[in-house]
């Protein structure tokens, strides 16, 4: 048997930093003071370099002595984007605490098994849902001396963060490198599209070796003259990485919108000459298909930036087409700190995420790609099972997904190993069939996945659907696209299972499918076609 090939970053390997996020970001020999580096996208609110440095210092100080936390004590975060989002995290950062983000669209039980997970013992909440943050507070034994608004002033005679600033400043220290790698910085909460979700633990290490990657690529896409969007979430580690730490690193600028509105969005990119607009595929697709877009003028900027989740071919053809504006795919997850590999708008092929990030290696067992590197999680939280299914024993990191590399080692994304659908001992894999279906002018989303055959003993691929609205209201559209797909694919990988037109596909903020909600629903009512 031949051993495995191991791929290999063609990047020169880079330097790592040996320090903490705080220090990565803050601790330069010239910094911009009057530099903007946050802005709020509704109020015109600025923050700028030293004000923001000297804030999260001041907030430092009083987390530690007015909040009386302790370092490695765990702080939550759950609130909508905010101007002041950056701030407290980067103060945490200075306290020596682990910061874990919520998705501020969680329910009561949701936060409750969040914040009981992670072992938070402060809350720092958003006012559209300091209510439902403390009936979670309450449930899990923590005080109001515990809870803090995301405001400048206190408000219903409840606390804000402001109170925890006066004048005096904390020195954060500086770590070590071996406490840099076991200290955990941050804990994001992996996905739960395969399961339950996870607390990932990613260290300082993790987050400062990956800005040093990912810059080193192309350093000119990194400058105080960038304008950016903060419309991801910034609890979703994309959302970290790129506006809460890499927009104060490099000194650009980025506007803060509360909450993903269409029209807003793409007013913004107008109004503040965005640059590069960093995405997630949902909004690829409302690029690619949606009306609304053509009444904007995208003469601004120099890029797209997508990452969360692969994009098929004819999306991004798409998307260059009506803005004029190249689109560049990155590859990653909660777990890898979010990147592994990016594409270079100078030499990309058409299909791939990229090539491997510096100082970064690869291998691919029955087709699974296996990583190793400095921006790889310190692992699950308490959690030795998972540890264990993820980790081999000599520290490859399993990734689930199934890809392949090319003559010049560029990485191509198959599909998730477990969701690939086996049909008669034929793989099909649901992305090639999602990205068939979106290059179809009736449909705006799709997801596929696969369900079990009875009588042929076998799964076979099912296809959800949104239509587009030039086909709502025609009827009998689904049964036209059974045999539209069948016409361009091998014969395995026809729709057997038939077409279900929904209202929208289930998807988690990053806009990945949540195939298991699909598996879920009850009953059927689509189209089916003998093929």
């Amino acid at each position: 048997m031949s051993a495995e090939k191991i791929y290999h970053s063609p990047y020169p390997d880079v330097k790592l930093p040996e320090t903490s996020c705080w220090h990565f970001v803050f601790d330069k020999p010239n910094p911009p003071e009057d530099k903007v580096i946050y802005v709020d996208g509704l109020t015109n609110r600025q923050i700028k370099f030293q004000e923001l440095k000297s804030l999260t210092k001041r907030l430092a100080y009083g987390l530690i002595h007015r909040a009386k936390v302790r370092p490695d004590d765990v702080i939550l975060a759950f609130s909508e984007n905010t101007l002041l989002y950056p701030a407290f995290v980067q103060a945490a950062l200075a306290s020596s605490l682990c910061v874990t983000l919520a998705n501020p669209t969680y329910q009561v039980d949701e936060l409750v098994h969040h914040i009981k997970d992670a072992g938070a013992s402060v809350l720092i909440v958003g006012k559209p849902v300091f209510k439902m943050a403390k009936q979670a507070a309450l449930k899990c034994g923590i005080t109001d001396h515990n809870v803090y608004m995301i405001e400048e002033q206190d408000h219903g005679g409840h606390k804000s963060i402001w109170s925890l600033a006066g004048y005096e400043e904390l020195e954060p220290r500086r770590l070590s490198r071996q406490e840099a790698e076991q200290q955990t910085a941050f804990m994001c909460y992996s996905s739960g599209t395969t399961g339950k979700a996870k607390g990932v633990e990613t260290t300082h290490h993790n987050v400062t070796s990956v800005i040093t990657q990912l810059l080193s690529i192309d350093p000119s896409m990194y400058t105080e003259k960038e304008r950016w969007l903060a419309i991801v979430p910034l609890y979703h580690m994309y959302g970290v990485l790129t506006f809460i730490l890499v927009t104060p690193y490099c000194q650009a600028t980025s506007y803060i919108l509360p909450r993903f509105e269409p029209e807003l969005w793409l007013q913004s990119i107008q109004k503040f000459r965005i640059t590069t607009g960093h995405i997630v595929p949902p909004l690829a697709g409302l690029l690619a298909k949606h009306p609304i877009v053509d009444k904007y003028d995208f003469s601004s900027m120099v890029k797209w930036s997508c990452g969360a989740a692969p994009l098929g071919n004819d999306v991004i053809d798409m998307v260059e087409k009506r803005t004029k504006v190249p689109l560049r795919s990155a590859y990653g997850m909660t777990e890898t700190t979010c990147v592994i590999s990016v594409t270079r708008l100078d030499n990309a092929k058409r299909g791939t995420v990229g090539m491997l990030l510096p100082n970064m290696s690869a291998k691919l067992v029955d087709g699974e790609i296996y990583l190793k590197g400095p921006n790889i999680m310190k692992g699950y939280l308490r959690n030795p099972r998972a540890n264990a299914e993820t980790f081999t024993t000599d520290g490859w990191m399993k990734t689930g997904d199934a890809c392949r590399f090319d003559a010049d080692e560029n990485i191509f994304i198959v599909d998730r190993i477990k969701e690939l659908i086996k049909y008669k001992g034929f793989q099909v894999p649901p992305a090639e069939l999602e990205d068939l279906l979106l290059s179809h002018p009736d449909i705006e989303d799709a997801a596929v996945i696969g369900v079990w055959d009875q009588e042929q003993t076998t799964e076979i691929p099912r296809a959800y659907v949104v239509l587009s609205a030039r086909a709502k209201g025609r009827m009998n559209v689904e049964k036209e696209i059974i045999p539209w797909v069948a016409e361009r694919v091998a014969n395995y990988k026809r729709l057997r299972g038939g077409i279900q037109v929904l209202d929208g596909i289930p998807k988690n903020p990053s806009g990945k499918i949540l195939r298991r909600l699909l598996r879920d629903r009850s009953g059927w009512k689509g189209v089916s076609l003998k093929l």
